[in-house]
């Protein structure tokens, strides 16, 4: 079964909404600037990852797991206090935004046609944010072995 995994280094991002503006008496919608940065980024690592597949039609299974940066205030003169050791060690995960739909979507979107044909063919999930001391986001993209909806 063929698998890859890469890191998108820096804070996670999720998709933003498409925009509008009038031209004339029509209407046009265009994708944020910030949005097109971070899938370019996406594209980037994905590209120079150890090893990149592409993924031909085969079902696919993705984890992406979003790694938020401590605020200061979790640290003090000692090194990491209570709190920030709670975030760290997964008692205390972030509830902030981005949200986990929109981290996968602007991840899964960059990569079309590049990982694989579709995002269509991915039949399987897995989204977490945690926090760490070094923002970023780890994908891992896997084909799926699913016979008769069982794996």
């Amino acid at each position: 079964m063929a698998e890859t995994e890469f890191e998108i280094l820096g804070d996670p991002m999720g998709k933003g909404r498409p925009k509008f503006r009038s031209v004339g008496k029509y209407v046009q919608t265009y994708t944020p600037k910030e949005t097109m940065s971070y899938e370019s980024k996406v594209i980037f690592s994905y590209k120079t990852s150890k090893n990149p597949i592409y993924f031909e039609t085969k079902e696919l299974e993705v984890d992406i797991i979003a790694y938020f940066k401590l605020q200061k205030s979790h640290y003090g003169k000692k090194g990491i206090n209570k709190s920030g050791i709670e975030k760290l060690t997964g008692i205390v995960n972030p509830t902030s935004k981005p949200d986990c739909d929109n981290i996968a979507k602007i991840v899964l979107d960059a990569l079309n046609g590049i990982a694989y044909h579709d995002d269509s063919q991915i039949t399987k999930l897995n989204v977490l944010k945690r926090y760490s001391e070094t923002p970023r986001v780890w994908v891992r993209i896997r084909e799926r072995n699913s016979i008769n909806g069982k794996e």
